[in-house]
C-alpha cells in the first residue's frame, strides 16, 4: 500500500472557499462559538485582503484533497512600526489528519513565507486547551506572548 501524498502550498480565498465549507464548519465545531454569534466566513473581506496582498493563505492537502488550511495576515505592530507582524488569523487540521505533521507543516510554511519576507514574528492564538495551542506548548520556538480577554457587549 502507498503511503499518502502530502502537501502544502499558497491557495487562492477562491480555492479556499470552493473547498474548505466542510473544513471550516469542523473548526467552528471545535473552537468557535465563545463570543461569535454564527460562523459566517467574510470571504470578501479575505478576498481584499488577498488583493492588497497581505494575506497569506495555505492549504494542506492529502492525496490531492484539502484537509487543513492556514490564514495569516502581514502588518506591523500598532506600537512599534518598525516590527512587522504575520498575525495567524485561523488554522485547522481535520482531526482524522491530525498526527500526521500537517498542522507542523503549516506553521513552519507560515514562517517561512515569514522570513522570506523579513517579518520579525509570527502570531498565532487560539482557545487555550485547544489543539493549536497545545502543540505550540510542545514546540520550543513560541512563548506567551500576550493573553487576550474579551466581554460581550452586545
Amino acid at each position: 500500500m502507498q503511503a499518502a501524498t502530502t502537501e502544502v502550498r499558497a491557495i487562492t480565498v477562491d480555492e479556499m472557499q470552493a473547498q474548505a465549507e466542510a473544513l471550516t464548519v469542523a473548526h467552528w465545531a471545535e473552537v468557535g462559538g465563545e463570543g461569535v454569534k454564527t460562523l459566517d466566513v467574510d470571504w470578501d473581506r479575505y478576498r481584499l485582503l488577498e488583493r492588497v496582498k497581505v494575506l497569506v493563505l495555505l492549504g494542506g492537502y492529502v492525496d490531492g484533497v484539502l484537509v487543513g488550511y492556514g490564514a495569516a495576515i502581514r502588518g506591523n505592530h500598532g506600537h512599534d512600526k518598525g516590527e512587522k507582524l504575520l498575525h495567524g488569523d485561523a488554522i485547522f487540521v481535520a482531526p482524522q489528519n491530525r498526527g500526521t505533521g500537517l498542522g507542523l507543516a503549516l506553521l513552519r510554511h507560515t514562517e517561512a513565507v515569514a522570513k522570506s519576507e523579513g517579518i520579525d514574528s509570527v502570531l498565532w492564538g487560539g482557545p487555550e486547551g485547544g489543539p493549536l495551542v497545545r502543540l505550540l506548548k510542545r514546540m520550543h520556538d513560541y512563548r506567551k506572548r500576550e493573553v487576550i480577554y474579551a466581554k460581550r457587549v452586545m
